[in-house]
């Protein structure tokens, strides 16, 4: 069992161990702001804590100041859009991680620095709340030329979207905007499930 106490994870000081939970053996530490808080070992040896929540609190706080990204104290929702969109493609530790970063999948610089910037063209660009971001190539990064606003529903079919628009089918490379299995189907009026069976067996010749 490892003697944690006197050790230092970010703010935080252990003071003495707290006791012992479901998910592990928790600490008393101190912030360096003055506060004593119990964290779990594991949050603290992972990195996912590092203060009594004084760093979070000062951070929204800045963010309000400077970028105006948020809403009656809390992260207005296209901040954590921007938030969870760079966490996606540089924190190797997040979930998703190895869709995005993992492959390579990065944030321009102009977006990734500066989140004023990003809201700037994403209220030029249509974002509403019922809307996310998009890629409109899945294997390029996050720039204005390759993003745009999509419901849920037009995200999970442009997971298919990059291999379809490689084929050589020149009435399908006319299609404009986001290429979906829908707009394929309704293209050349045939059902959805049709078109999703051509797109796996890869045979296209059925598309005129």
């Amino acid at each position: 069992m490892k003697n944690e106490t006197g050790k230092i994870y970010g703010r935080l000081t252990v003071i003495s161990k707290a006791g012992t939970s479901s998910t592990g053996i928790t600490y008393n530490c101190k912030c360096t702001c003055g506060k004593v808080k119990i964290i779990r070992g594991s949050s603290l040896r992972n990195g996912s804590t590092t203060s009594c929540g004084c760093f979070a609190r000062e951070n929204m706080s800045k963010i309000q100041t400077i970028h105006g990204g948020t809403n009656k104290g809390k992260p207005e929702r296209l901040y954590n859009i921007w938030d969870k969109m760079k966490q996606r493609c540089y924190n190797s530790k997040h979930t998703h991680y190895n869709r995005y970063g993992g492959r390579g999948i990065t944030i321009c610089k102009s977006w990734r620095i500066n989140y004023s910037r990003f809201k700037k063209w994403a209220l030029i660009n249509g974002y509403s709340n019922a809307l996310t971001i998009n890629r409109i190539n899945n294997d390029k990064n996050y720039t204005p030329s390759n993003c745009n606003w999509a419901t849920q529903r037009e995200q999970a079919q442009n997971t298919k979207t990059t291999r379809v628009k490689a084929i050589d089918v020149p009435s399908i490379r006319k299609l404009k905007g986001i290429l979906t299995i829908d707009k394929i189907a309704k293209k050349f009026n045939v059902s959805p499930s049709c078109v999703k069976g051509i797109f796996y067996k890869g045979n296209w010749s059925n598309i005129p």
